[in-house]
């Protein structure tokens, strides 16, 4: 895909993972930032233990954020160097828990599936469609120029979860699904179903911590921000 003066377009996976890491950077350091001055000010020892352990989760958190979303997208982005080979699939959509993720099903036998990065010409995608394969284990696709990236490992089992085909031919209103789908509005209020874990997470941190109210807040916007990035690691799709 192409931007303004034929310039390569970065990935809309990538965009996605780049801002969520972005927005649990900001909030790591907004958090240690208040540990830090809690840390300099506090008087008794155990008020600065608690402040310390706030300075040392944030910023924890914000070195793995970072070294697993590069190792990530460096791996998928070096898969379409390898050869390829042209094979059949069709676009399936699988629920499990509360997570929704495109994976391509190969027609040839044995079959298998990849885990894809959402892409919005996914909804439009005919079943099933010629693509040619960039990898094994992980593998990368493309499907005339447009470039899907492995959310995940192939499997040679079918995913657990609800199971949504797209249909032979897109209907007239797949385009318009597809803009939709792609808007990062959309995109934040699919992810936000899994923040529901945040609040007990922050909990579980106030009570190994016994560091409050101040603790629990900070917790709880840390781990809905980082939830929002697994999201965009694993792959969640909107559409």
């Amino acid at each position: 895909m192409f931007g303004k003066r034929g310039r390569v377009a970065m990935p809309r996976p990538l965009r996605h993972g780049l801002a969520t890491t972005a927005l649990v950077l900001v909030v790591c350091g907004a958090v240690a930032a208040v540990s830090g001055y809690s840390l300099a000010t506090e008087r008794t020892p155990q008020a600065a233990g608690r402040a310390l352990s706030g300075l040392i989760y944030p910023a924890l958190i914000a070195v793995v954020v970072v070294a697993v979303g590069g190792w990530v997208w460096l791996r998928r982005v070096l898969l379409f160097r390898r050869p390829g080979r042209v094979c059949r699939l069709r676009r399936v959509r699988i629920q499990r828990g509360l997570l929704v993720r495109s994976w391509l099903e190969t027609q040839e036998s044995p079959r298998c599936w990849i885990p894809v990065f959402f892409e919005p010409e996914l909804v439009t995608l005919p079943s099933p469609a010629t693509a040619r394969l960039h990898g094994k284990r992980l593998a990368a696709v493309e499907i005339d120029g447009v470039r899907l990236y492995p959310s995940g490992r192939l499997r040679t089992t079918q995913p657990l979860g609800r199971r949504g085909d797209n249909p032979a031919l897109p209907d007239e209103h797949a385009p318009a699904r597809a803009r939709t789908a792609a808007r990062w509005p959309r995109q934040l209020r699919v992810d936000s179903v899994l923040l529901v874990t945040a609040p007990i997470v922050g909990l579980f941190w106030v009570f190994l911590d016994d560091s409050g109210v101040f603790g629990w807040l900070g917790a709880t916007a840390v781990t809905a921000f980082v939830a929002l990035w697994w999201a965009a690691i694993r792959g969640s799709d909107p559409s």
